[in-house]
């Protein structure tokens, strides 16, 4: 059997179709609400302005997106929703998944708020104790030395701001 089809059997494809749908359908409505808040200077009005690209791009993408739903629904997704979490809090690859994710969404959240050195240093050092990257001394090691690179060293040779 292949991955594909024992993929299919066990819905996980109708449930990954169903939530990436989803995922890409808010995309295509960002595109397109930030289209539409962009000047509009052209002489043509709306199509010759920088806007009008980012929601043909929008359009397209949730009109795909919305195909896919439909598709994902009409497959049953709904019905497989349970089995596809049972199967997700089961596998040890799906929680490191998530868990990295919510560490990087943490990090993204936290930039604007606080030093962007010392919140780079909590997201490296955090990720690499939870993927054991090595003994806790060397850790710290390592975040402090990526940190030095990436909040001062980089920007200062390439002459680029830290948010």
């Amino acid at each position: 059997m292949t991955d594909v089809t024992q993929r299919e059997e066990n819905g996980r494809g109708k449930v990954g179709d169903l939530f990436g749908g989803l995922l890409f359908a808010a995309l295509g409505v960002f595109a397109i609400g930030a289209a539409v808040g962009m000047p509009r200077r052209g002489e043509l009005g709306f199509v010759t302005s920088p806007g009008f690209t980012p929601l043909l791009l929008g359009t397209a993408i949730l009109i795909l997106s919305v195909v896919m739903v439909v598709k994902a629904l009409r497959a049953g997704a709904i019905r497989e929703i349970g089995n596809w979490f049972r199967t997700i809090r089961k596998s040890q690859e799906s929680r490191r998944v998530l868990v990295l994710t919510g560490l990087l969404t943490a990090y993204v959240a936290a930039i604007g708020y606080l030093n962007f050195a010392l919140v780079t240093f909590l997201f490296i050092t955090a990720t690499f104790f939870y993927v054991r990257a090595g003994k806790p001394w060397q850790i710290l090691i390592y975040a402090a030395v990526a940190t030095g690179l990436v909040a001062y060293f980089i920007p200062y040779i390439f002459t680029m701001p830290l948010p």
